[in-house]
């Protein structure tokens, strides 16, 4: 038995006269409800609705090359998965670690926006993690569409 699966693949070309970065110190005002969802407030503008979401398959195998050679290496996608969350409403998915109302995360705040921690800054006077949201702008953008065989 064959299944078919299709892929998008999305190749963007970032553009200059991005935003500057926005300093944010993001914080849980819900915790886990019994659904598995929190709300986490990143700043006035922008609050995420955020429910678990499952992309990584069990085992995932990840082949690159380091100084020319091949090397393979395997993750378990339980791990990946655990600490994944998404908004679908405003297209984000992030990482994320949290610490009663503080939180440390990355990845994608909405269809132009990416956060990242920073370690290395003090921490707010109520123990908040600080965290830079960089814009994204794209000038042009190509999808294809990737099939593949499954037996």
């Amino acid at each position: 038995m064959s299944t078919t699966g299709v892929f998008v693949l999305l190749v963007a070309v970032a553009a200059q006269g991005l935003e500057p970065p926005r300093l944010v110190y993001p914080r849980l005002l819900e915790e886990r409800s019994a659904d598995g969802k929190m709300v986490l407030h990143l700043h006035d503008g922008l609050t995420l609705n955020l429910e678990g979401v499952s992309v990584a398959a069990p085992r995932m195998r990840i082949l690159t090359q380091e100084n020319g050679r091949p090397l393979t290496q395997f993750y378990n996608g339980e791990d990946i998965n655990r600490d994944l969350y998404q908004d679908a409403e405003k297209m984000a998915t992030v990482s994320l670690k949290a610490s009663g109302r503080s939180v440390e995360l990355e990845g994608i705040v909405g269809p132009k926006q990416r956060i990242h921690p920073l370690p290395t800054m003090e921490r707010s006077e109520s123990g908040l993690v600080p965290h830079m949201i960089h814009e994204i702008e794209f000038n042009e953008m190509s999808d294809k569409v990737l099939t593949f065989e499954e037996e």
